[in-house]
Protein backbone atom coordinates (compact mmCIF):
# COMPACT_ATOMS: atom_id res chain seq x y z
CA UNK A 1 0.00 0.00 0.00
CA UNK A 2 2.79 2.20 0.96
CA UNK A 3 5.05 1.75 -1.87
CA UNK A 4 1.81 2.04 -4.04
CA UNK A 5 1.39 5.38 -2.68
CA UNK A 6 4.61 6.48 -2.71
CA UNK A 7 4.93 5.75 -6.63
CA UNK A 8 2.24 7.86 -7.32
CA UNK A 9 3.73 10.24 -5.56
CA UNK A 10 6.67 10.35 -7.08
CA UNK A 11 5.10 10.31 -10.53
CA UNK A 12 3.10 13.86 -8.93
CA UNK A 13 6.23 15.00 -7.88
CA UNK A 14 7.83 14.50 -11.62
CA UNK A 15 4.96 16.33 -13.07
CA UNK A 16 5.07 19.06 -10.73
CA UNK A 17 9.15 19.32 -12.08
CA UNK A 18 8.09 18.91 -15.95
CA UNK A 19 5.84 21.82 -14.94
CA UNK A 20 8.36 23.58 -12.89
CA UNK A 21 11.34 23.11 -14.82
CA UNK A 22 9.94 23.39 -18.60
CA UNK A 23 6.54 25.45 -17.76
CA UNK A 24 4.57 22.82 -19.50
CA UNK A 25 1.12 23.27 -18.94
CA UNK A 26 -0.61 20.34 -17.06
CA UNK A 27 -4.38 20.47 -17.64
CA UNK A 28 -6.73 17.66 -16.21
CA UNK A 29 -9.76 16.63 -18.30
CA UNK A 30 -13.22 17.61 -16.37
CA UNK A 31 -15.64 15.72 -19.07
CA UNK A 32 -16.30 13.60 -21.37
CA UNK A 33 -17.02 15.83 -24.46
CA UNK A 34 -13.92 13.99 -25.75
CA UNK A 35 -14.48 10.64 -25.54
CA UNK A 36 -13.15 8.03 -26.39
CA UNK A 37 -10.00 10.36 -27.18
CA UNK A 38 -9.34 11.76 -23.44
CA UNK A 39 -11.98 10.78 -20.64
CA UNK A 40 -13.01 12.91 -17.25
CA UNK A 41 -9.89 12.08 -15.31
CA UNK A 42 -7.09 12.12 -17.70
CA UNK A 43 -4.38 13.97 -17.75
CA UNK A 44 -3.05 16.35 -20.64
CA UNK A 45 0.20 18.36 -21.02
CA UNK A 46 -0.27 21.14 -23.68
CA UNK A 47 2.36 22.03 -26.12
CA UNK A 48 2.26 25.67 -26.21
CA UNK A 49 4.85 26.30 -29.55
CA UNK A 50 1.68 27.71 -31.65
CA UNK A 51 3.72 28.80 -34.39
CA UNK A 52 1.82 26.79 -36.55
CA UNK A 53 -2.05 27.58 -36.90
CA UNK A 54 -4.50 25.29 -36.00
CA UNK A 55 -5.79 22.15 -38.64
CA UNK A 56 -8.76 20.66 -39.41
CA UNK A 57 -8.93 17.29 -37.40
CA UNK A 58 -6.32 18.51 -35.25
CA UNK A 59 -7.05 19.37 -31.14
CA UNK A 60 -6.49 22.36 -29.44
CA UNK A 61 -6.78 23.61 -26.26
CA UNK A 62 -8.06 27.31 -25.94
CA UNK A 63 -9.82 29.55 -23.01
CA UNK A 64 -13.25 31.10 -22.86
CA UNK A 65 -14.89 32.78 -20.72
CA UNK A 66 -11.90 31.78 -18.01
CA UNK A 67 -12.68 28.33 -19.10
CA UNK A 68 -10.34 25.71 -20.58
CA UNK A 69 -11.64 23.43 -23.07
CA UNK A 70 -9.84 20.68 -25.34
CA UNK A 71 -12.08 20.23 -28.64
CA UNK A 72 -11.40 19.01 -31.95
CA UNK A 73 -11.08 21.55 -34.93
CA UNK A 74 -13.64 21.00 -37.43
CA UNK A 75 -13.86 23.78 -39.51
CA UNK A 76 -12.14 27.25 -39.88
CA UNK A 77 -13.59 30.30 -40.52
CA UNK A 78 -11.08 33.16 -41.61
CA UNK A 79 -9.04 33.80 -38.20
CA UNK A 80 -11.59 32.11 -36.13
CA UNK A 81 -11.66 28.23 -35.41
CA UNK A 82 -14.99 26.22 -35.53
CA UNK A 83 -14.69 23.36 -32.71
CA UNK A 84 -16.45 20.50 -31.39
CA UNK A 85 -16.26 17.61 -29.22
CA UNK A 86 -15.97 14.10 -30.35
CA UNK A 87 -18.96 12.62 -27.65
CA UNK A 88 -20.72 15.88 -28.60
CA UNK A 89 -23.45 16.08 -31.28
CA UNK A 90 -22.80 19.18 -32.71
CA UNK A 91 -20.48 21.92 -32.67
CA UNK A 92 -19.72 24.39 -29.76
CA UNK A 93 -21.91 27.40 -29.82
CA UNK A 94 -18.78 30.03 -30.07
CA UNK A 95 -16.04 30.26 -32.51
CA UNK A 96 -12.58 30.35 -31.06
CA UNK A 97 -10.40 32.96 -32.09
CA UNK A 98 -6.47 31.19 -33.52
CA UNK A 99 -5.24 33.91 -30.66
CA UNK A 100 -7.34 32.04 -27.58
CA UNK A 101 -5.34 28.66 -28.93
CA UNK A 102 -3.22 27.54 -25.82
CA UNK A 103 -1.47 24.98 -27.60
CA UNK A 104 -2.02 21.14 -28.65
CA UNK A 105 -2.15 18.21 -26.35
CA UNK A 106 1.43 16.49 -26.72
CA UNK A 107 1.00 14.03 -23.66
CA UNK A 108 -1.86 12.24 -22.80
CA UNK A 109 -1.89 10.23 -18.82
CA UNK A 110 -5.06 8.06 -18.40
CA UNK A 111 -6.75 8.64 -14.80
CA UNK A 112 -4.05 10.57 -13.23
CA UNK A 113 -5.78 13.75 -13.79
CA UNK A 114 -8.02 12.60 -10.36
CA UNK A 115 -4.88 12.16 -8.25
CA UNK A 116 -3.61 16.02 -9.34
CA UNK A 117 -7.28 17.08 -8.49
CA UNK A 118 -7.07 15.05 -4.91
CA UNK A 119 -3.72 16.60 -4.31
CA UNK A 120 -4.27 20.06 -5.09
CA UNK A 121 -7.56 19.68 -2.35
CA UNK A 122 -6.98 20.63 1.39
CA UNK A 123 -7.81 17.14 2.19
CA UNK A 124 -5.13 15.83 -0.48
CA UNK A 125 -2.63 18.50 1.02
CA UNK A 126 -3.62 16.76 4.33
CA UNK A 127 -3.14 13.58 3.53
CA UNK A 128 -0.23 14.43 1.98
CA UNK A 129 1.74 15.39 5.32
CA UNK A 130 0.10 12.53 7.22
CA UNK A 131 1.97 10.13 4.74
CA UNK A 132 4.69 12.22 5.05
CA UNK A 133 5.36 12.27 9.07
CA UNK A 134 3.77 8.56 8.98
CA UNK A 135 6.68 7.48 6.77
CA UNK A 136 9.15 9.48 9.05
CA UNK A 137 7.64 7.77 12.00
CA UNK A 138 7.87 4.44 11.03
CA UNK A 139 11.44 4.48 9.48
CA UNK A 140 12.54 5.76 12.99
CA UNK A 141 10.95 3.38 14.73
CA UNK A 142 12.73 0.89 12.60
CA UNK A 143 15.46 2.39 13.27
CA UNK A 144 15.04 1.92 16.84
CA UNK A 145 13.89 -1.23 17.24
CA UNK A 146 16.69 -2.36 15.26
CA UNK A 147 19.20 -0.60 17.64
CA UNK A 148 17.43 -2.55 20.54
CA UNK A 149 17.90 -6.25 18.72
CA UNK A 150 21.37 -5.51 18.21
CA UNK A 151 21.56 -4.66 21.85
CA UNK A 152 19.93 -7.53 22.79
CA UNK A 153 21.74 -10.12 20.67
CA UNK A 154 25.32 -8.98 22.02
Amino acid sequence: MFKLLGIGLIGMLLLNVLFIVFFVPIRVVVSNSMAPTYRTGDLLLIDTNTNTPARLGEIVTYTVDNTTITHRVVGIEGDRLVTQGDNNPGVDAWKTPMAAVEGRPFIHIPKVGYLLLFLRSPLGWMVLVLVFISWVFVNELRKITAGLHQTQTR
